[in-house]
């Protein structure tokens, strides 16, 4: 299967439109909802590209990285 990030405005106050993508989706899709900011996709495509891998430790140091950012 492949991951598909939701998110975006849409998707975080629209939990029809959530289920609605969801059903028509292929079933070799995971539909995930987004827990992080929208930009973690492209930081998780560059690490993947680099070789890297985007574990949950990494995903933990980037919320919170992006959060100090954001509050700045």
């Amino acid at each position: 299967t492949v991951d598909i990030i939701m998110s975006g405005g849409i998707f975080l106050h629209y939990p029809e439109y959530v289920q609605a993508v969801i059903s028509k989706s292929s079933p070799k899709f995971n539909m995930v909802p987004a827990d992080v900011a929208p930009i973690f996709g492209c930081v998780k495509e560059a690490v993947w590209h680099a070789g890297g891998v985007v574990d949950e430790a990494f995903k933990q140091k980037f919320r919170e990285e992006y959060e100090a950012i954001v509050k700045k």
